[in-house]
């Protein structure tokens, strides 16, 4: 019985193939995740609006509501969660006790936004004062025949850069003077002694 000798090349070749690796070529898993969201940073507008509906009624919103009013503005719900989160925290520090009721806040107007936007340029043109470390931009392109109640609506808290400052929370009021000499801010602890001149 004669038993077949494989040849040397036969032997190399066999060998090169045990060496070489396996191609691995792993199916692409499909990614079905999307895209994350965009938002625009909470503005002093935002805030000023935020205060107003907290003034009007001190009780804390739906989840839902909150997330409706942020959405209508394309800012981050969980921003306006956390804002929601502190005035109860900080109700809670000064002894205010909260209806445990929920209510679901009104989405409001959300041109205003469009206004902070238009006007904010504007402002900013005519330069900028630093007090108690707020800016405050002086509107001198007003003119003595501008309405007030206009004017609170257009720029709410605009002035007022970050919400942070323990003595900033909050807008309470503006008060026109004399439609004439300009309108003055009105905060805790912080009265401002600029004008904007007509």
């Amino acid at each position: 019985m004669n038993s077949i000798i494989p040849s040397s090349s036969a032997l190399g070749e066999s060998a090169n193939a045990a060496s070489r690796p396996e191609p691995t070529c792993k199916a692409a898993k499909p990614t079905n995740q999307k895209p994350k969201p965009t938002y625009k940073r909470l503005t002093a507008n935002h805030f000023a609006q935020l205060h107003a509906i907290w003034d009007a009624d001190p009780r804390i919103p739906t989840v839902a509501s909150r997330r409706a009013w942020a959405n209508a503005r394309g800012v981050n719900p969980d921003n306006v969660h956390g804002w929601w989160s502190r005035r109860a925290q900080k109700a809670k520090a000064m002894g205010i006790e909260l209806s445990r009721e929920a209510y679901d806040m009104e989405v409001g107007n959300v041109e205003a936004e469009v206004w902070e936007e238009e006007d904010a340029g504007l402002g900013k043109d005519k330069g900028h004062y630093r007090r108690h470390g707020t800016h405050i931009y002086a509107f001198e392109w007003l003119t003595s025949d501008f309405n007030c109640q206009s004017l609170i609506g257009r720029f709410s808290a605009w002035y007022v850069r970050e919400e942070r400052n323990p003595t900033l929370v909050a807008i309470v009021l503006y008060a026109c003077l004399n439609t004439g000499v300009g309108v003055a801010i009105i905060a805790p602890d912080v009265v401002s002694e600029h004008f904007a001149r007509a």
